[in-house]
């Protein structure tokens, strides 16, 4: 017994004093930097011009950032069109509809309607922009009425010329049902 106890004891002694096969590990306590939150994106000198891109003069337009964007919204349903000329908080400047620029009843919702109020709102958005000083444009149509048509047509126009270089963004805020409640039985005659 005696023999298989220093055998033993030899053997445990022999393993305690091997090198070590493989590298060894040594865990350090290291203190991370404190938190400072999301890496910020990288920082663009404000010397340098910001480029718009506007889809109707087919290139880059180099120049400083506008300040304020104005709005022209373009409301045209089956019956009437209405062009509302708004600041940058929303706020009405001057606003055009089929009625206002001289057409009655069932001639209020026609393309021609529509295309006068278009460039009705033209004038007042340039001689706007000479009093205030530049500003960029966005221009939103709501709704599938002929007066879409006929913005759209006098913006593309000799009529829209002027107001093409300082339009920034044109919008469609126009609501498409998808689902929704169960429309209205139809009307028989």
């Amino acid at each position: 017994m005696m023999n298989s106890t220093r055998l033993l004891r030899s053997s445990i002694s022999s393993v305690r004093t091997l090198p070590p096969r493989g590298p060894r590990l040594v865990a350090t306590l290291t203190t991370a930097a404190p938190y400072d939150g999301p890496p910020l994106p990288p920082i663009k000198s404000p010397s340098s011009p910001q480029q718009l891109v506007n889809p109707y003069l087919g290139g880059l337009q180099k120049g400083p950032a506008e300040a304020s964007t104005f709005q022209l919204h373009v409301y045209s349903s089956r019956n009437n069109t209405i062009a509302t000329f708004t600041n940058q908080k929303g706020n009405p400047i001057a606003w055009w509809t089929g009625g206002s620029c001289g057409f009655k009843k069932s001639n209020r919702s026609s393309y021609e309607a529509g295309y006068q109020c278009t460039v009705r709102a033209f004038e007042k958005i340039l001689n706007h922009r000479n009093e205030v000083g530049p500003f960029s444009l966005e221009v939103v149509f709501k709704g599938f009425g002929q007066g879409r048509e006929a913005m759209q047509k006098a913006l593309l126009a000799s009529e829209g010329e002027k107001i093409r270089p300082f339009v920034a963004r044109l919008t469609d805020k126009t609501p498409v049902k998808i689902g929704g409640t169960r429309a209205k039985k139809a009307r028989r005659l």
